[in-house]
């Protein structure tokens, strides 16, 4: 059986993205209070002159964004008009900054190119990012931005190491940046640290006046299993209404989702319907992820209506909702390219094309991608040993299961790994082997009280004994159909309905 995806709680830790991409998403240009910093740590005056002095696309860069965040738009305007000219130069992001400067565009909308290199050697692969990154830094090697993007960069290739010693360079150089702080916050987070990442945030000067700081620390509180340390100041910023919708909609959504997990959900409702004021895609992806829960049905908006940049994950969920699978699958890859060091949309995506599509190449390129950022998560392992049982790669397939740690992992990875054994006896001959297996899976799924994962070993079991001449692959189907009844997930009737068909031909 394959790895499941939707089974993990989630709040509303802070995206990371590159420094150019967070400026044009509007993260940055709110006046924040005295003592913290949203500006990228240089003086303009040496941006402009080494602009003037190179009159290249990354100098014209640096200039550019530097003046979108310090709100100097005039001294960017001949840097724009380079980049908006540059027609050969494969920059949409720096392109759309450049037009804001001019006033060409007051509001724009990058697109995402769904190119990911999911060769599995990409890791030991030339970067041109690092590569520009660590060229930019031997001319400012202070700069706390360029280090927290050659970190992003890092994160992305598998290099979680260097990653961290250029996260805490940033932070040495600028410990009060909201950009810095809120990017340092998603790597440690990323690399399984989230006391680390809720520490950074909770001794940052002046983080109880910063909406999207204390948006910050209430989430990534909660990952950590710690009690927020804000949530009185967070209440009384809201209440004091200095700031616009867009820039307390993280906030919002994230008391929302406290309020909500200590069972306060009138207060919770209140709070998220005020987080879709005017919602980024973060603040849109909980409200979408979480409403059923919250409400009891389904959400009363669409994702569409809301005009904001890059709502590939939540349209991923409203997708999955209607269970129009080759939208997901679609939002899935340009979530994952948004973000190409989650686990999260590589565990969507390949999900998909493994269960849905039964696309088994693919499944397999993406879960080798999840896991050069992602090496030691274990239910990556468990849908790639899925994907050579069922392409004939047994050994394969035994190499990966040999590698996970079931103890470490979530609960339900033992009972995904006994299935898979029991998938590979199956398509090695072994029946009886299988049977045992499977009937193994079955049982612990039944210790952890886990429906979903009992039906699917049941439905991948039937799908097994379907070549069985004393096949039980009826009496599986009403198994799973009556385990069915009480289990949570978005793809237990598609799984059923499928498994019916099967063993309707069949039988014909």
């Amino acid at each position: 059986m394959p790895q499941f995806w939707q089974d993990r709680e989630r709040n509303v830790i802070p995206r990371w993205r590159d420094f150019l991409s967070t400026v044009l998403l509007g993260e940055l240009n709110v006046n924040p209070p005295s003592g913290v910093d949203i500006r990228p740590p240089r003086d303009l005056t040496s941006v402009i002159a080494d602009w003037e002095q190179n009159r290249s696309i990354s100098f014209a860069g640096d200039l550019i964004s530097a003046a979108l965040v310090s709100g100097n738009l005039a001294a960017a305007r001949d840097a724009s008009e380079f980049v908006v000219s540059s027609p050969g130069e494969d920059v949409p992001q720096l392109r759309a900054l450049a037009r804001r400067v001019l006033g060409n565009e007051l509001r724009t909308q990058p697109k995402i190119a769904v190119n990911l290199d999911l060769s599995c050697g990409r890791a030991l692969q030339g970067s041109p990012e690092i590569s520009l990154a660590r060229k930019r830094l031997r001319n400012y090697p202070s700069d706390a931005v360029l280090w927290m993007d050659l970190a992003y960069f890092y994160a992305g290739r598998g290099l979680p190491k260097k990653a961290e010693r250029a996260v805490r360079i940033a932070l040495n150089l600028a410990p009060g940046n909201r950009f810095i702080l809120r990017s340092a916050a998603r790597f440690f987070i990323h690399i399984d640290r989230p006391d680390v990442a809720h520490d950074l945030i909770r001794r940052a000067p002046a983080y109880k006046g910063d909406p999207w700081l204390l948006a910050a620390e209430i989430s990534v509180a909660q990952v950590a299993r710690r009690t927020p340390w804000s949530v009185r100041e967070s209440f009384s910023l809201l209440a004091a209404e200095k700031f616009g919708p867009h820039q307390l909609s993280e906030l919002s959504s994230a008391l929302g989702t406290l309020e909500f997990h200590s069972g306060n959900s009138n207060k919770a409702k209140k709070l998220f319907r005020r987080s879709l004021i005017q919602p980024n895609d973060n603040s849109l992806a909980q409200a979408r992820r979480i409403w059923p829960d919250v409400w009891g049905t389904p959400a009363d908006f669409n994702v569409d209506q809301f005009k904001i940049d890059r709502p590939f994950e939540a349209q991923a969920y409203e997708a999955l909702g209607r269970e129009d699978w080759v939208t997901a699958f679609f939002a899935s890859l340009e979530w994952l390219a948004d973000q190409p060091f989650s686990s999260e949309p590589v565990r969507l995506a390949s999900y998909l094309a493994s269960t849905v599509f039964e696309d088994f190449e693919r499944a397999e390129a993406l879960l080798n991608f999840g896991l050069v950022a992602n090496p030691e998560y274990q239910v990556l392992r468990v849908g790639l040993a899925f994907c050579y049982a069922s392409t004939g790669r047994r050994n394969e397939a035994y190499s990966e299961l040999a590698q996970i740690k079931v103890p470490g992992a979530e609960d339900w990875v033992g009972a995904a790994v006994e299935a898979n054994y029991g998938l590979l006896a199956f398509r090695g001959g072994n029946v009886e082997a299988g049977r045992k297996h499977y009937g193994a899976a079955v049982r612990m799924a039944d210790l952890i009280e886990d429906k979903r994962t009992k039906l699917s070993a049941l439905v991948y079991w039937a799908n097994e004994e379907l070549i069985v001449p004393d096949s039980n692959s009826v009496r599986l189907l009403a198994e799973a159909q009556e385990t069915g009844k009480s289990a949570l997930g978005f793809f237990n009737s598609f799984l059923l309905k499928r498994l019916a068909e099967r063993i309707s031909r069949k039988l014909a």
